[in-house]
Formats: structure tokens, sequence, C-alpha cells
């Protein structure tokens, strides 16, 4: 009978009892602003997702991570925060964005607002709380890339709620959003 208890936590879990075999941080965070829809911003070091109420002033970001090669078979991204490290939270309460995707290869040296690889499909929403937690909420698991770009975009979840997150990307502390490969 126990055994049965604790079939879905042995067997139902594949990710957790795998091990890590490599994390990559991005190389590239690029912004692309709303309300400077043709401004270059190039890229930052500290990564914004935001929006006023309504959704009329967006901002996003594209993560470009550079995958080497492996030989993992399963990848997901992971966010972090570390209380102590650069970061804010502002709106009514928690802050939830989505990750998506990018149908191309972002350009630190031309994407704006009114021109950016377009967003494909959602692999993740981020739930970042006020008392300093994140957590994946919704997905997570993304395509093994190897030997070349990952590339994503951070967008706010709700098109209609007030409110943002802003983080400077770290590895030590972790802090931030990682792309995580796993055997």
């Amino acid at each position: 009978m126990r055994f049965f208890l604790l079939a879905p936590v042995l067997f139902g879990l594949s990710t957790m009892a795998q091990g890590l075999i490599d994390r990559q941080f991005p190389h590239l965070m690029v912004p692309i602003k709303q309300d400077a829809p043709s401004t270059v911003f190039g890229t930052v070091f500290t990564a914004e997702v935001s929006q006023v109420q309504g959704g009329g002033s967006r901002v996003l970001t594209e993560f470009i991570f550079d995958v080497p090669p492996h030989d993992a078979t399963d990848c997901r991204l992971n966010f972090f925060i570390n209380k102590d490290s650069p970061h804010a939270i502002w709106g009514d309460g928690d802050f939830y964005m989505h990750v998506h995707l990018l149908n191309g290869i972002p350009d630190k040296t031309k994407d704006t607002w009114n021109s950016h690889p377009g967003t494909g499909r959602l692999v993740a929403t981020i739930k970042v709380t006020t008392d300093n937690q994140a957590s994946i909420v919704d997905g997570g698991a993304v395509p093994c890339y190897k030997d070349e770009t990952a590339n994503f975009i951070i967008t706010p979840a709700d098109p209609a709620k007030y409110g943002g997150f802003n983080w400077f990307e770290l590895d030590k502390p972790l802090h931030g959003l990682t792309y995580e490969m796993y055997k």
C-alpha cells in the first residue's frame, strides 16, 4: 500500500531524479519598449518586464543563451531571486510573467518594439511575489538546443494588470533566468 502512495513521487517527477549537467546564463538581454517604438536599447545587465495600467506602455526583454554542445535529454528554464541581489517589484501584488520562444534570432543592434523577432510558443509562466520568492508556476520545459542560441522573450502575463519586475542578472548568487540541461 505504501508503495502506491510513493509511486507518483518516484516516477512522476522525472526531471527531479535527473542530474543537472549544465546551467547557462543569458549572454544578452535586449529590452524593447512600447513607448519608444523605434529606439534600439542594445544589451543591458538589468532586465525589466512591466506595463502601465491597461497595457499601454509595456517593456519586454529578449534573452539570448549561447548553448554549448551537450548530451542532455531534458532542458528547462528556471528563475531565481536572491533577496540580497538587485531587484524590484511594483504594482498590485504578485507579478506574473510569460516566457515565449522567439521566432528568430534577436539582434541587439536592431531590435525595437516595431521590429523584433516574432513571439512564439509560450513555454513558461513565472510568478514573482512581493516577499522575494519566484517560481515557475506553469511549463518550464524547453527544446534542448545544442551548439546554438536559445532565444526567449519575457512579457507581462496579464495584458491589463499594472506592475512590473526588474532584476540584475547574476550567476553567483543565482539571480534571474537560467537555461538548465539535465541527463
